[in-house]
């Protein structure tokens, strides 16, 4: 296991400079930092290859979690504006940031109720998954979870830009994207807004345009109490084919991750383990058949 706790997690500095990966197998991939602050455009939880391993794009930039806790309601995300502005500051209420075979886990307290998010993506379908669980209430009967979906589809190393409003269509359990990707999740609100000014830091320290846009499409709600569990799942191509539910893929990936490191001969728990993932992860399915990606978030195959 890959654990911090909160000395780095709740530090934005040490957070931020600590990034996660988790691939899908065809080249698509979802990527973030420990914080949950997006430090570069390649930064979000749905990024498909269109001919893979290449032509990746950009769907689905965030789900930011909102606890609400009697009449509180308290925002777990973390997010730069072009300002400099941090808000919400949600890693400062970060506990521990972990991954256990290969699946990253983040955990929050607001007083005594604490929360936490799994993430995860399917092997071979441009699918990710993300699981809260609500891990105590504080004595609350129930605890309320909002989930709000900020939403974009460009090419992965451009941005977007503020302009008319993006085709959003309601479904029965949240909405799809311009025709290109579905988000289901329990309790649908839909909003619509432009979120200007969204700021990547890292992009800025290497001279590059630094911020870009993004559409609110609506939040997930739920109402939570101890040991109840949420999940919200994201996919490209078939739309009309749903996924799997969260649970089912974050258990798969972990499956996946302990029978990679058992072919590998690497024990449960050790360093060979972790390396024989990160190695997995740079193996896909190509247009052509298995090729090897030379480096995410940047590049495709060089074979």
């Amino acid at each position: 296991m890959i654990r911090f706790g909160r000395q780095i997690a709740g530090s934005l500095t040490e957070a931020s400079a600590r990034e996660w990966l988790v691939t899908d197998g065809l080249g698509g991939f979802a990527m973030g930092t420990v914080s949950g602050l997006q430090t570069r455009r390649y930064h979000g939880l749905l990024i498909t290859a269109t001919a893979p391993p290449g032509g990746r794009v950009l769907g689905l930039s965030s789900l930011d979690p909102v606890l609400v806790v009697g009449d509180r309601r308290v925002a777990l995300a973390t997010h730069e504006w072009a300002d400099g502005t941090i808000a919400p500051g949600g890693n400062v209420l970060l506990d521990e940031f972990a991954i256990e075979d290969g699946v990253p886990r983040w955990r929050w307290s607001v007083g005594s109720v604490v929360v936490e998010a799994e993430l995860a993506m399917a092997h071979g379908r441009s699918v990710v998954g993300v699981q809260y669980r609500l891990l105590s209430s504080g004595g609350a009967a129930s605890v309320g979870l909002e989930v709000e979906a900020l939403c974009t589809r460009r090419d992965v190393h451009g941005e977007r830009s503020a302009w008319g409003e993006p085709a959003v269509a309601a479904t029965a359990d949240g909405f799809a994207f311009e025709g290109a990707y579905r988000v289901r999740g329990p309790g649908f609100v839909a909003a619509g807004a432009w979120y200007r000014g969204l700021r990547h830091r890292e992009e800025a320290a290497r001279g590059l345009n630094a911020t870009e846009d993004v559409w609110f499409a609506g939040r997930f709600t739920a109402s939570l109490a101890t040991g109840d569990v949420v999940g919200i799942e994201a996919w490209c191509g078939n739309l009309d084919v749903p996924p799997p539910p969260a649970g089912s893929i974050i258990a798969a990936a972990r499956s996946r991750a302990s029978a990679v490191a058992g072919a590998a001969g690497a024990p449960s728990g050790s360093v060979d383990a972790v390396l024989a993932h990160a190695a997995d992860q740079l193996v896909v399915t190509g247009s052509n058949g298995p090729t090897v990606v030379a480096g995410y978030p940047w590049f495709g195959d060089w074979s």
